[in-house]
């Protein structure tokens, strides 16, 4: 059975950490950090990666990175959600079949390692994101192996659109993204927003101990701008004041 595919719309092209940050920039412009729903909208990404939410956080704010396996599925799952991924797109043809195996979980890490020949993983993962070389043997085991699977493979992708459809969150504007993460398809939302947006994702910010770590020297700088955070605290303390106003929870 040949599994048809419908044309796959490209979203934005660019390097994975470009196109990560660009992922995030749709999830939070549909569930803002902080704000009912946004752990679920986060959750698709994590349950293909194999992660929790909170490292799918992580990487949206560049605490930490993905590698290894974490990021060949990465790279699966940006592809999937119409990115033109360039680590992927340069990738040879075997070589690529081959690692999205490894992404949608037809082979582990180990397994694909021993069936090609690597004693160990480490040595396959720099050939797949090509800081190494590989020799004309392998690279045939590859592509014999991608080919002997490819329908399972299909199947699996279908599997994975069907689960995690790219249309389920908003189109954000390629070049107006780079200025702004607040932006919707029909044009920049409004200023009150934004605002709220920019509050509560500062509130989740803080709340992962952001200063338990300071330095005397980071301590010396924040001195300097403590002005401007106490004036930042009244503006807060001012909107705050003003949602409590609003009918409904939390308002009168």
């Amino acid at each position: 059975m040949h599994v048809r595919q419908s044309p796959q719309v490209e979203v934005f092209r660019g390097h994975w950490e470009e196109c990560l940050k660009h992922l995030d920039t749709r999830i939070t412009v549909k569930a803002p950090r902080g704000l009912p729903g946004a752990a679920q909208a986060r959750k698709p990404l994590a349950d293909f990666c194999g992660v929790k939410i909170p490292s799918v956080t992580r990487w949206f704010s560049g605490a930490i990175l993905p590698n290894g396996t974490q990021l060949i599925k990465l790279l699966c799952y940006l592809d999937l959600m119409g990115y033109k991924v360039i680590e992927l797109e340069r990738m040879q043809p075997g070589r690529r079949g081959f690692a999205e195996l490894i992404g949608f979980g037809l082979l582990s890490i180990e397994q694909a390692a021993e069936l090609i020949g690597y004693a160990n993983t480490a040595t396959l993962y720099q050939v797949l994101h090509g800081r190494q070389n590989s020799d004309e043997e392998k690279d045939q085991k590859m592509w014999d192996i991608w080919k002997e699977k490819s329908r399972e493979l299909e199947l699996r992708k279908a599997e994975a659109r069907k689960q995690n459809g790219s249309e389920s969150l908003p189109v954000v504007d390629q070049g107006a993204e780079k200025s702004s993460p607040v932006l919707a398809t029909s044009g920049r939302i409004s200023r009150h927003t934004a605002a709220i947006i920019v509050a509560v994702g500062l509130q989740s910010l803080l709340e992962e101990d952001l200063f338990e770590d300071f330095s005397e020297n980071d301590c010396a700088e924040l001195r300097q701008t403590a002005y401007k955070l106490l004036g930042l605290l009244m503006k807060f303390s001012g909107l705050g004041s003003w949602l409590a106003t609003l009918p409904g929870k939390g308002g009168g």
